[in-house]
């Protein structure tokens, strides 16, 4: 009986130890943004935007995602072909990569002018609030990169 008791309360403190050293690790985990607040409504909440405004807002939101996502979905096409390319003997890999890059730049122009549509529906009152809104774009639709896969 006495050895059972001592096995209980080893995998008893096994099983705390697992615990604790489990919750430090994410307690020394980097903090990143809080997960409440969405971009959208930071902004609406940063630029006082007026009921009229936020159905506007919610209508270039839509436009832009469709948008962003055309071009998502043609780089992944590009990406495809090019990897593909890579076991022919012959393949343009290097044009598809270009052609990759052209698209990524593109989606950039597309955030710009998103932007610039969103800076047209603010009043006058608004615009002092989106020219500092601007500095703060970056951090605020910045996205942590996915944790890396180590090779096995």
């Amino acid at each position: 009986m006495p050895t059972q008791t001592k096995f209980w309360r080893l995998a008893a403190m096994v099983l705390f130890l697992v615990n604790l050293a489990w919750l430090g690790f994410f307690w020394m985990m980097p903090s990143h943004k809080p997960m409440g607040e969405k971009p959208r409504d930071i902004i609406i909440k940063k630029l006082a935007f007026d009921r009229e405004q936020i159905n506007t807002y919610d209508q270039l939101i839509t436009a832009h995602r469709a948008q962003i996502s055309e071009k998502q979905d043609q780089i992944q096409k590009e990406k495809q072909q090019m990897y593909i390319g890579l076991s022919q003997p012959q393949s343009d890999w290097d044009s598809l990569a270009h052609e990759v890059g052209l698209l990524h730049g593109e989606i950039e122009r597309i955030h710009v002018r998103h932007f610039l549509q969103i800076k047209k529906i603010c009043r006058e009152d608004q615009l002092d609030e989106f020219r500092q809104l601007t500095f703060e774009l970056a951090e605020i639709f910045h996205r942590p990169p996915p944790p890396k896969k180590r090779p096995e």
